[in-house]
């Protein structure tokens, strides 16, 4: 990654202190990538569109596991992520032109990597408006193998006693767990866990509308590394990923509206990636294949009435009733090449083609081929120009199908290509300067939907207000 990072454009590092000090609503450890050029936010989401995209174009990732959904309250705008601040040792964030080892986003990258104590045995307890949580770690075989725990709770149930007002009760919590053994100087394996719980009633209009929620995140990987020389080193990872919820509410508004959803859904990936790395002189090769296994579960029934008269004068009543049961499943492919040539003390090219499939969707769909490109010229020893062009693929998750507003089928995977322009400069005494420019063209974009005059609602889809918006392209300039 550290080479990815010299060249990449648009790459920024958050080592943990930054990570943990930066002002942030709710102890939200994504909350610092907000701060970061190019980025959005609406105050409320833990996570929001960089450069002009939207929330889900960014890919999460923790010590190399993409992480589906991984977010509290995530039918609520996802105020909360699962990524505990004090469990994070840093994050690698990329707003564009990263490298072909990363794919299906179109957007963003948020690499994550949890924390090594550097005791060997460390303990901490905490305490905030927010959470209550617990970290330890331990070492064990004469410093060969380590232990990191770590589990978080809300006080928002709490919290929401002392309101004069009845919203409803949010509680969740989430654990994460990693257990390492070195069997050599060449060989280590690592098993990891992060689970996590919510149950969530939000209450609007004195009762008038109520939603209850409960989901259940469950992520499981091993990661085996092996150096076979001082040259070449391999990486293995094996997952499971359940992700699971049910969500009922009902609207009860006399004269003007009355319904009710049932919205129960899940879906399961069992994963395994292999990372390479070939270093020569003048040469990095870093190459890699995945194959995911995908199946879920829908089952969603809606029933919503709007009476004469709303919600404007002379408006007829409407009725509108959705019922869909379905079960995708299928595989998700991928693989990557990506070289990196130091031409000389002033040249360097970076090069990568990807190329990932699905066949979950039904479609007859070819593979999606990516070719990213990029140039570093070292201008002289304080200032860098880089320039680099890619196309990004982005398919429509197994869990993205858009079942509350009557889509029943999976839309083709989506095109974006990035051009990006920086230059660099160091001054000295700390002080630097990055101007970047960047343009972003949307080739094929999925339609969405969107509550056309207030986002903030429990039922988003028994609303008078929702709109499709279903745009032939998109273009995103911009100067950071």
């Amino acid at each position: 990654y550290a080479l990815a990072a010299d060249l990449a454009s648009s790459h920024e590092f958050l080592d943990q202190e930054q990570v943990k000090n930066l002002p942030r609503l709710g102890d939200e450890t994504l909350s610092v990538v907000q701060r970061l050029p190019g980025a959005a936010t609406n105050g409320i989401s833990s996570i929001g569109p960089i450069r002009g995209g939207v929330a889900n174009e960014t890919a999460i990732l923790l010590d190399g596991l993409r992480l589906y959904e991984p977010f509290h309250l995530k039918n609520f705008f996802s105020p909360i992520s699962l990524l505990d601040s004090r469990l994070i040792a840093g994050l690698d964030v990329y707003s564009g032109g990263f490298p072909a080892n990363y794919g299906d986003r179109m957007s963003g990258i948020i690499d994550a990597r949890s924390v090594q104590p550097p005791q060997s045995r460390y303990y901490e307890l905490g305490m905030s408006l927010f959470h209550a949580n617990a970290l330890a770690s331990g070492a064990f075989a004469q410093d060969r193998g380590h232990v990191l725990l770590s589990a978080r709770r809300s006080n928002l149930s709490e919290l929401s006693q002392l309101s004069e007002n009845d919203f409803g009760k949010p509680a969740y919590s989430d654990g994460f767990a990693r257990l390492q053994y070195t069997f050599s100087d060449a060989t280590r394996a690592s098993f990891n866990a992060l689970l996590s719980h919510d149950r969530v009633t939000a209450i609007l209009d004195s009762g008038a509308q109520r939603a209850d929620d409960e989901s259940s995140n469950s992520y499981l990987w091993a990661t085996l590394e092996h150096n076979w020389t001082e040259a070449v080193n391999s990486r293995l990872i094996t997952s499971y990923t359940s992700v699971s919820g049910d969500r009922r509410g009902r609207v009860d508004d006399p004269g003007r509206r009355s319904g009710q959803v049932h919205d129960r859904r899940a879906f399961h990936v069992i994963g395994l990636r292999a990372d390479n790395e070939w270093r020569t002189d003048a040469v990095t090769n870093r190459f890699g294949a995945e194959v995911r296994r995908l199946w879920a579960e829908y089952d969603y029934s809606a029933d919503v009435r709007f009476e004469p008269d709303f919600p404007f004068d002379g408006s007829p009543a409407l009725a509108r009733q959705r019922a869909v049961s379905l079960h995708p499943d299928g595989y998700e492919v991928s693989a990557y090449w990506d070289s990196r040539f130091e031409i000389n003390r002033r040249w360097t090219i970076q090069a990568g083609l990807r190329v990932d499939t699905q066949t979950y969707d039904g479609s007859d769909d070819a593979e999606q081929w990516s070719p990213r490109l990029s140039v570093l010229y070292n201008v002289g020893a304080k200032t860098r120009l880089r320039a680099s062009w890619g196309r990004f693929h982005q398919s429509q998750g197994i869990n993205e199908l858009q079942v509350e507003d009557g889509i029943d089928r999976f839309y083709p995977a989506q095109q974006a290509d990035h051009a990006i322009l920086s230059l660099e400069h160091g001054f000295g005494a700390g002080l630097d300067l990055r101007l970047e420019l960047y343009h972003k063209q949307y080739r094929k974009v999925n339609p969405r939907f969107e509550n056309l005059f207030d986002p903030l609602v429990l039922l988003p889809e028994v609303e008078f207000d929702r709109v499709m918006i279903a745009p032939d392209g998109a273009r995103a300039d911009g100067v950071e």
